[in-house]
């Protein structure tokens, strides 16, 4: 029988307690989130969040970005240049060509939530048109995604992605300005492509939306709060002007794995390049290491049995 003064009893107690404490201050910090919010992504595209200087290895605050479509999937892999963007030469951004209807995407590695009452989700980047599209409908357009189980976690890993639903927006190009009840949108994940679907509601938003018709950088924010159980609030910034829209539909978008950009179907179609790419949320639950969860587990648990003792 082991006892309190044997050596290996003594290391082994000493590690347990190691491994308890660990697993109560990740547990703690993932409590801690949840309540005030994470930086989820902040990536400038440069070597610090990509050392492989390939949009598809981050670290850190970066996130993988990834072209699931077939036939062109590795052609933007490179992380490329624009002078265009701050910090000049230096900088590194993410271009993105390819054929019509080439949808990139953005993992996070965990759940951004509207769950409750006051969950907020803000999405911000900057981007450039480097063509003229011909028509409106070979423009750009970004949103918030739900996977549903089926993340393109590598190149050309296929351009279905069916089943991802979620909120986007496409802005107007080549001179078209969209009405107000035709930009901003709730896609169901019923037919193919992402960002482009058939299945989608349009919400009506507070004016007619936005008309990108150079090539100059353009700064972006979309954010999402749950303004009550049957309610969410969209806001939309470009540069200094804010749209507003509501979602009170059956189908609310509450859950989101990816941010995701596409082009149209025209036969000229939009090309762009994207940088500071950020995104933050009141409510993320990131998916542990596999070494991790279990610690991460006890944690948890034990520190919501701690408070209902107390």
């Amino acid at each position: 029988m082991k006892t309190g003064s044997d050596p290996i009893f003594r290391r082994s107690v000493k590690t347990h307690s190691s491994l308890r404490k660990g697993a109560y201050a990740l547990g703690f910090a993932l409590i801690s989130s949840l309540a005030h919010g994470v930086t989820v992504v902040d990536d400038g595209f440069e070597t610090g969040t990509h050392p492989t200087g390939f949009r598809t290895v981050a670290t850190g605050t970066g996130v993988a970005v990834h072209a699931v479509n077939t036939s062109n999937g590795t052609m933007s892999s490179p992380l490329a240049v624009d002078p265009a963007f701050a910090g000049g030469a230096g900088n590194r951004v993410l271009g993105v060509y390819g054929t019509a209807n080439y949808p990139i995407i953005a993992t996070l590695g965990g759940n951004a939530l509207l769950s409750t009452v006051s969950d907020s989700i803000t999405l911000s980047f900057d981007f450039r048109l480097t063509n003229t599209p011909l028509s409106a409908v070979g423009g750009f357009r970004f949103g918030l995604a739900n996977s549903n189980g089926t993340l393109a976690n590598f190149d050309g890993s296929g351009s279905a992605s069916d089943n991802d639903s979620g909120y986007y927006v496409t802005p107007g190009v080549s001179g078209s300005t969209p009405a107000a009840n035709n930009y901003i949108f709730n896609e169901a994940g019923g037919t193919s492509p992402i960002l482009a679907g058939l299945d989608r509601a349009a919400l009506t938003a507070s004016a007619a939306g936005a008309n990108i018709a150079d090539m100059n950088v353009h700064s972006v924010s979309l954010s999402l709060t749950r303004d009550s159980l049957t309610t969410i609030l969209i806001s939309l910034t470009i540069d200094s002007t804010t749209w507003t829209a509501t979602d009170s539909s059956a189908n609310l978008r509450t859950s989101f794995d990816e941010i995701a950009f596409n082009n149209g179907f025209a036969t000229t179609y939009a090309q762009y390049n994207l940088d500071n790419l950020k995104l933050t949320a009141t409510n993320f639950v990131p998916i542990p290491e596999p070494a991790f969860a279990g610690l991460v587990g006890i944690g948890v648990l034990s520190f919501l049995q701690r408070r209902r003792l107390g």
